[in-house]
């Protein structure tokens, strides 16, 4: 790892006229980047990116350099929040909208938007185990399980490190350091609230103690335990805080729904026992925002421990341990059932093939139905059923090894060896959906075809209180089990093995063997497919994984450093992969540097991948060969809506129907059944950064780093929407489609009115293969500046990432696909600046975060939103994007007297909106805001810091 010199920023700094200080800021010292290095010390740490110590505090290689200071100032409670923030992060995830995710509970970083799997977490120099549940086919850390207070700085190189730590660091590496010598005990406690809504809160509390070890002499030990807590939101409780015109962009926004309980009988009216405010347009409704969840509750405790102990003759001992507990609860809407619904379809594991549930109406035989007719239309509500989930997960971390010099024919070293073990267990458990035996068991059969005299009759009574086990029999629980086992040891040896006439050779070489073991298995009714609408994955496997790498650091002539790194790694019966790197590092004047890194990386299947199991699920897809027609078809039911009195229960039926319609063929829920590969390679890829940094002092610096990624042999499983959008390119088999006879969404008069000539949808195959490709360029920019002010010393930063290009391969094209850059999901622009005041014994501080605007267009194969397709859907340029956005937060920090800091933040400072993107919005129903920023509004967080002595 590369070394640089460490201590504090230095006060001092160039003063500035009050009138030249306000110019600057006008003109360019709103650029600001990371923290200017202060007085040299004798003292050294280790820097991410390489693994050599040489003293300097820029390496080769690009990497952001982010202080505990820092993290403070920034006021988040989490490291998913910061990290949120960072201009290089993007396409994550987290736990808040994890409950339809195989991997619910768990969050993870993306650096590049290439993916969580393309990014690499250390934790002191070494691997996190990884979540033990599999996000589909990702495997990937999660980052609520790191002890965020315990942290004394993370280091992000935003360039690939395979050849230093192996697979994974495709996109970079994000390495958090924790405190080691910090003596004493410190108290945290924090919590946040919307200023708004008085909503979205969440608190913190954590405890951290440095200490000697008894019955030692001079070892040291840190133990530091934190807790979490953050509330459940239901959308009701601050649907009016949505920006006021949503009513008017979206007619459905904020309307009851007509399924409800005890249900409504079309053309009758509600069923016996519908309570009086309930009653609207002749019909029984339903508040759905009471069930339709912004925030899910969560609780984490950490527990992190690590010690010291010096052996004498320059070598000590160390031991970590990390122990965490999180737990996310989701809430989710009641079940509804109603004929309008149509179908469901979900890949059944134990087939291997589509299956389908279907809804149908009240027959004639049940004695609430007195129309005489079979089918009667029924839309009802299970408000007695349940329908939650949880996902809960222990994870740890335990080592210990010894470091210090060693002596090999003759040649000093500095050396270190440790083992450990590491992994976690979770278990997710929930309850909501149909079993499909258990529907035929205790309501009867659901094919309309099929005459069922007993419909709804048997042990389910429609508006009645029903028993516990019939309930039960109806609505069973399931989930996954995951477990994830590592044992690792590790060593190194690094030191000078010779000189140039520039100057001595700096070498290191290491091995890493470790042997993994992880499961993921389904409950029963998820193996068996009995739960309607639910797929699963099954997986189990175990390999052993061995590694050694080396690196150089020669020095070529005065200022001229070159650097050569190879890492060599066998992964179980994969073929063993070769990761180089080389870099130059030329400071042609003191206060410049040109620097250059060409790597290779790579990243080997993982054990779900290669596993020979089949993943069965369901993919929300838009159908171009069906959804324009829907949406002329939904606009006409609109119109006919429209022009009928507004308590006239045709319109409100004909509204409902309208938003049945566009969900079913503009965002279906599609079978879509997965094989495995066995025989996968290994993803390759190849990076490339450029850089400059100018430092003219300590108090100044600028850094332009131009970056390229392009990664081989991607394993991947092709979109629904790139299936679909191929359709005939494709092999028999990949996309299947339903017959037009009993079409669920058009009637044959509609079919020939507005040109239906294809089936719906019923489910797509396909199988994991590496034969994709993504590539990624472009630019960092980073500056910073501390200046004397007549206020007090001002510290300015700019972060910036410009990505100019990311495009993916398309093995049909046999081409690259569109630059993505610019569309939805992928920014041009994020930016991080921050201006810090410092006067007496308080610390001011305002940043700005912004991300660049985005069209909604996708790829080529993808018809929707594109510049053609929003004139058709009469929708303006401006409503088929995403406009950019800042947000200013402001921050205090208060130093009452000596141990003790009161801090508060005031986020989104302006209280200003989340953009939207219309178009978006209202293709998808309009029935939800597309983001809660937009409820959030303006939050205050207040936090305590007390040191002891």
């Amino acid at each position: 790892m590369l070394s640089i010199q460490s201590g504090r920023a230095r006060s001092g700094g160039r003063r500035l006229p009050l009138a030249s200080f306000v110019n600057c800021l006008a003109a360019a010292c709103s650029l600001a980047g990371q923290t200017a290095q202060g007085a040299e010390s004798p003292s050294q740490v280790e820097i991410t990116g390489s693994r050599l110590g040489t003293l300097g505090s820029e390496g080769s290689s690009p990497v952001r350099v982010v202080t505990r200071e820092e993290l403070q100032r920034s006021g988040t409670a989490t490291l998913r929040e910061w990290l949120d923030n960072l201009p290089s992060n993007g396409g994550g995830s987290s736990d808040i909208g994890g409950s339809a995710s195989f991997a619910a509970g768990a969050s993870g970083a993306s650096l590049r938007n290439m993916g969580k799997q393309a990014t690499l977490i250390l934790l002191n120099g070494r691997r996190v185990a990884p979540y033990p549940l599999a996000d589909y086919n990702e495997v990937f850390t999660n980052l609520d399980s790191l002890p965020f207070e315990a942290i004394e700085r993370i280091e992000i190189l935003q360039i690939g490190g395979a050849a230093l730590y192996g697979s994974d660091a495709i996109a970079g590496v994000i390495h958090i350091i924790t405190r080691s010598d910090y003596q004493g005990v410190q108290g945290h406690a924090s919590a946040q609230r919307s200023l708004t809504s008085g909503r979205f809160g969440n608190a913190s509390a954590s405890l951290t103690a440095g200490f000697a070890l008894p019955g030692t002499q001079g070892g040291r030990g840190m133990a530091n335990v934190s807790l979490y807590q953050r509330d459940a939101l239901m959308w009701r409780d601050v649907l009016e805080r949505v920006r006021p015109e949503a009513a008017e962009l979206a007619g459905a926004f904020g309307s009851r729904s007509t399924y409800s309980w005890p249900g409504n009988l079309i053309g009758v009216g509600p069923l016996p026992g519908c309570a009086p405010e309930n009653l609207a347009n002749g019909l029984c409704m339903y508040d759905r925002y009471t069930r339709f969840q912004v925030i899910p509750a969560a609780q984490r405790a950490n527990a992190f421990l690590t010690g010291h102990l010096p052996l004498g003759n320059g070598r000590e001992g160390f031991a970590e341990l990390l122990i965490s507990r999180t737990r996310t609860q989701y809430l989710n809407a009641m079940q509804s059932y109603g004929l309008a619904i149509g179908s469901t379809t979900w890949g059944n594991p134990s087939t291997g093939l589509a299956q389908t549930f279907y809804y149908r109406g009240l027959p004639a035989t049940h004695p609430l139905n007195p129309t005489g007719e079979d089918d009667a239309e029924l839309r009802y509500r299970f408000i007695d059923g349940p329908n939650q989930s949880e996902a809960a997960t222990t994870q740890y971390r335990a080592l210990t090894g010894v470091r210090g010099p060693v002596t090999l024919r003759g040649t000093k070293f500095d050396g270190e060896l440790a083992l450990g073990m590491m992994g976690g267990r979770s278990r997710t458990t929930e309850r909501g959906a149909f079993s499909y035996s258990g529907f035929h068991e205790v309501i009867g059969n659901d094919d309309p075809n099929q005459v069922d005299p007993l419909f709804f009759q048997r042990g389910y009574k429609l508006g009645q209180t029903n028993d516990p086990a019939v309930l039960a029999r109806l609505f069973p629980t399931y989930g996954y089990r995951g477990e994830v086992r590592q044992v690792f040891v590790d060593g190194r040896l690094s030191g000078h093995i010779g000189r140039t006439a520039a100057g001595p050779v700096g070498a290191v070489m290491g091995v890493d063997v470790r042997h993994e073991r992880s499961s993921m298995l389904p409950s029963a009714a998820l193996s068996s497919g009995d739960v309607v609408g639910y797929g699963s994955v099954s997986s189990q496997g175990q390999r052993w994984v061995g590694a050694a790498f080396g690196e150089l650091s020669v020095p070529l002539a005065t200022g001229l450093q070159g650097e050569a790194a190879a890492r060599l790694d066998k992964h179980g019966n994969i073929a063993a992969h070769l990761s180089p790197k080389l870099a130059l590092r030329y400071t042609p004047a003191p206060h410049w540097l040109l620097r250059a890194t060409v790597e290779g990386g790579f990243r080997a299947p993982n054990l779900n991948e290669t596993s020979t199991a089949t993943k069965s699920a369901f993919e929300g897809v838009s159908d171009p060969k069906r959804c324009p027609q829907a949406g002329i078809l939904a606009d006409d039911l609109r119109a006919q809506a429209a022009a009928l009195p507004s308590n006239s229960a045709d319109n409100t039926l004909l509204l409902a129907r309208a938003d049945n319609i566009t969900n079913s063929e503009c965002g279906a829920a599609v079978a879509s059944i997965v094989t495995f590969n066995p025989a996968l390679k290994p993803e390759t890829s190849r990076s490339a950064n450029l850089g400059l940094v100018f430092a003219p002092n300590a108090d100044w610096r600028l850094a332009i780093d131009t970056w390229a990624i392009e990664r081989r042999n991607e394993i991947g499983l092709k979109s629904a929407s790139e299936l679909i959008g191929t359709e005939e390119a494709q092999a028999p088999g990949t996309v299947n489609r339903l017959p037009l006879t009993n079409d669920r969404t058009f009637s044959p008069a509609e079919m020939a009115k507005y040109g239906v000539a294809a089936g719906a949808i019923g489910s797509i195959v396909g199988r994991f293969e590496n034969q994709f490709r993504t590539r990624n360029k472009g630019t960092d920019l980073s500056a910073s500046t501390r200046l004397i002010t007549p206020a007090g010393p001002l510290a300015l930063k700019f972060d910036a990432t410009y990505q100019s290009d990311y495009r993916m391969w398309n093995a049909e094209r046999g081409n690259w696909g569109d630059n993505l850059s610019g569309r939805s999901g992928y920014p041009r622009w994020r930016l991080a600046n921050s201006a810090t005041l410092s006067t007496g014994a308080f610390e001011h501080s305002l940043r700005a975060t912004t991300t660049g605007g985005t069209s909604l267009q996708g790829d080529f194969y993808n018809p929707n939103f594109t510049p053609e397709d929003c004139a058709k859907k009469e929708f303006t340029p401006s409503e088929c994007r995403t406009a950019g956005y800042t947000r200013y937060d402001y921050g205090l920090n208060v130093t009452a007297r000596k141990g003790m800091l009161f801090s508060a933040q005031l986020f989104n400072v302006f209280n200003t909106r989340v953009p939207i993107a219309v178009a978006s919005w209202l293709s998808g129903g309009g029935i939800l805001p597309p983001t809660s920023e937009d409820a959030k509004g303006r939050m205050l967080r207040l936090s305590m810091e007390v040191s002891w002595p």
